[in-house]
């Protein structure tokens, strides 16, 4: 781990999935939650969804960071851009495990650029979801009354099924929605349509980050909502803005998810 100096050049990578994007470094001796705020800025900086970053200790870590500064439990997306990431440096192979903030995560790296996570079972209940967690509740807030499910995948979900999604501002009424008094840590919301049984679209809102293009762990977290209340498939495509995220769910329950992770740039960072 390199320490700073006055002016310390900090080499990075651009990554997306499905549209979300993400900064990649190695772990550097720094202030962290600002570095994250710096490089995040969309007009100031690189720009992305978050800052992730890698640390080896007994084994690979991925550390996010949210736009905002704040510490990131977990990132389906991300975790596909990390491992590719980490794979074109020989820190990890075609198959392993990563440690991220909600656990170890298997991983495995596909020829066509597709990338599979193993991302454990969805909770309908815990302490990052409120004291009686629901399914299909009316939930209001930003003038909108919605049919919602809270669900985790180590973070927090909130999943509102609307008729017409297009008639939603996920700009305007995610940020209310996530700070909804039922969430004790707030939610990442997300605004879903079913198109049919194999196939749901949706807009996110994330917290830390506001409207994305995709979330993994929010394709998880959907359709485990969907599929307990009997609307969907155990295997389906979430269609989100930024593209296609594949989620199987088995009969034991485990969720694997699987999409895309592309490489955008590389460039450095000045931190003075």
């Amino acid at each position: 781990m390199s320490r700073p100096n006055s002016q310390t050049r900090v080499s990075f990578e651009k990554w997306h999935g499905a549209g979300n994007d993400f900064v990649i470094i190695e772990e550097v001796a720094a202030d962290l939650p600002a570095l994250a705020r710096e490089i995040c800025s969309r007009h100031f900086g690189a720009g992305s969804d978050g800052l992730l970053i890698c640390r080896q200790s007994a084994c690979l870590e991925m550390v996010m960071f949210n736009p905002d500064g704040s510490l990131g439990e977990m990132c389906g997306n991300g975790l596909r851009c990390f491992a590719r990431w980490a794979s074109n440096r020989g820190l990890f192979e075609d198959r392993g495990e990563i440690l991220t903030g909600a656990g170890l995560k298997q991983v495995e790296l596909h020829s066509d650029g597709q990338v599979s996570v193993d991302m454990g079972r969805a909770r309908f209940e815990g302490p990052d979801l409120p004291p009686a967690p629901f399914l299909n509740k009316m939930v209001e807030a930003a003038e909108l009354k919605l049919p919602g499910s809270t669900v985790s995948m180590g973070n927090p979900h909130l999943v509102l099924e609307c008729d017409n999604i297009e008639s939603i501002d996920a700009d305007e009424a995610g940020p209310q929605f996530e700070k909804h008094p039922s969430a004790p840590q707030g939610y990442n919301v997300h605004f879903v349509q079913i198109l049919s049984s194999s196939r749901i679209k949706a807009k996110t809102w994330e917290r830390g980050a506001g409207v994305t293009l995709a979330c993994g762990s929010g394709a998880c977290a959907i359709l485990a909502a969907m599929a307990e209340q009997g609307k969907a498939d155990r295997s389906a495509e979430i269609e989100m803005p930024g593209g296609v995220i594949r989620i199987d769910l088995d009969q034991e329950g485990q969720i694997t998810m699987t999409g895309p992770a592309d490489y955008v740039y590389r460039g450095e960072w000045l931190i003075l």
